[in-house]
């Protein structure tokens, strides 16, 4: 009877086990199919207009929010940002702290435009 019992709990187990995975593979694949299209890809076509709006919303806009003041992950506040254009697109193109270098993910217009955008941020 205990070696029964043992068993069936043993088999409860590997149930919610069971379930524990698939709700993490779930979870996975959603949040992978959220990031957008073409994650680590430009979003715009070559030689067309740069939506960077878009552009800036699935490259930037997780760590320092829409408004460029989210902080998230230490980076800085983008609204009270001191930095000349120029050196906004050093800082995309080569990356800082934890952030990314963008150069072999984006074109030079796009990193140019991103720039503009960040600038335009300032308040």
């Amino acid at each position: 009877m205990a070696f029964q019992s043992s068993r069936k709990t043993l088999g409860n187990f590997m149930d919610l086990r069971k379930t524990f995975v698939f709700a993490l593979c779930a979870f996975v694949l959603a949040a992978i199919f959220s990031c957008g299209d073409n994650a680590g890809e430009s979003s715009n076509q070559p030689g067309g207009p740069i939506d960077v709006n878009k552009l800036y919303g699935y490259k930037c806009a997780v760590c320092h929010g829409r408004e460029g003041n989210a902080m998230a992950s230490g980076s800085p506040d983008l609204t009270k940002s001191t930095l000349t254009k120029d050196m906004v697109i050093s800082t995309i193109s080569m990356g800082r702290g934890k952030m990314p270098a963008q150069k072999d993910v984006l074109t030079k217009e796009e990193i140019e435009a991103l720039a503009s955008h960040v600038i335009g941020l300032r308040k």
